[in-house]
């Protein structure tokens, strides 16, 4: 679901916010590629952007949903060499039993059933769920990996697995901002004119601004 474009105006909120260019990354979508095919896409885009780069400036990860789930495999890729990562609502283990995952299986727009869905349509095989590429929580070393900021919605079912990484983070010693936002449900910053979704960009505007600049 979803391409370059309907992330468009994300991505270009987020470049006007924090004044830095933002590289939308165009990764191969399952069921036609299925896992690891978007992982390799993301590793491959994150390692050309730092070949890249202007001289003197640093990149930043980020990434929505699937996205957030891409941007944490790779910045446990690159780890120090990049300057920050934003996670927004991210997916990141297999989750049946969390409470967000129970108590907001359906009525949320994303729904549990949705959720096995597309894990069906991108994996290949069962086990890939044990793959770090696919739960990156299930990476066994998380020691200097970049700061990061994780954003959660309160009526997400992927709210429980964001702040079970948030917490891994903080526990090993990588300087991390959890922020939760009540009222909001998953997608909330794709969609124009919803609640907090100005102040979320500025929140990541901002921290990303002190990464880059300070």
């Amino acid at each position: 679901m979803g391409d370059i474009e309907t992330n468009d105006h994300l991505c270009r909120s987020i470049t006007n916010s924090c004044e830095c260019k933002v590289v939308s990354v165009d990764y191969r979508l399952a069921p036609e590629y299925k896992f690891p095919a978007a992982a390799i896409d993301a590793t491959d885009s994150l390692e050309w952007a730092l070949e890249n780069m202007d001289e003197g400036l640093g990149v930043a990860v980020a990434g929505d949903s699937a996205g957030g789930n891409l941007a944490t495999v790779v910045s446990h890729t690159f780890k120090s060499k990049l300057k920050y990562q934003v996670l927004i609502y991210p997916a990141v283990g297999f989750d049946q039993t969390s409470r967000s995952m129970t108590e907001f299986s359906e009525g949320y727009f994303l729904t549990s059933e949705m959720i096995n869905w597309f894990g069906r349509l991108y994996l290949s095989k069962e086990s890939d769920v044990f793959d770090p590429r696919f739960s990156p929580i299930l990476f066994k070393d998380f020691k200097n990996l970049s700061p990061a900021l994780i954003i959660t919605a309160e009526y997400d079912p992927l709210r429980d697995q964001g702040q079970a990484y948030a917490n891994k983070l903080a526990e090993n010693g990588v300087e991390t901002v959890s922020i939760r936002f009540n009222g909001m449900g998953h997608g909330f910053l794709t969609i124009p004119d919803t609640p907090h979704r100005k102040s979320a960009i500025r929140i990541i505007g901002s921290t990303l601004k002190d990464a880059f600049y300070s």
